[in-house]
C-alpha cells in the first residue's frame, strides 16, 4: 500500500522531471501493485525520464512475463524482466 500511496503522491508534484526508484523487496510487492504503480507513473506528462527497478519479486516466471506484457501496453513505458526482477523505464521515442 505504501508503494501505491507513493505513486499517487507523485501525481501532485508537477515540478518533478526525473524519477528513479530501486526496490529490493522483502516482503513482496504484489504484481497488481506494480502494475498500478506503472500506470500512475505513465500518466505523468511532466516526467522526461523515469526508471523503476524491483528485485526479488517472488513471482513465477509466467507471472513476470504476463506482467511485462500488460505494463508494455501502457503509454511511454518499456519493460525488461529477468527471473526475479522487473525494470520499468520511459520509452525512447
Amino acid at each position: 500500500m505504501e508503494v501505491i500511496a507513493f505513486a499517487h503522491g507523485l501525481i501532485n508534484l508537477p515540478q518533478i522531471k526525473y524519477f528513479s526508484l530501486k526496490v529490493l523487496q522483502n516482503p513482496n510487492v504484489s504484481k497488481e501493485c506494480l502494475e498500478k504503480f506503472a500506470t500512475a507513473i505513465s500518466r505523468l506528462e511532466n516526467l522526461s525520464q523515469f526508471d523503476l527497478y524491483f528485485r526479488r519479486l517472488g513471482l513465477r516466471k509466467d507471472e513476470i512475463l504476463e506482467l511485462e506484457k500488460r505494463i508494455e501496453t501502457l503509454p511511454n513505458i518499456q519493460c525488461s524482466c529477468s527471473k526475479e526482477s522487473i525494470h520499468i523505464y520511459k520509452r525512447n521515442n
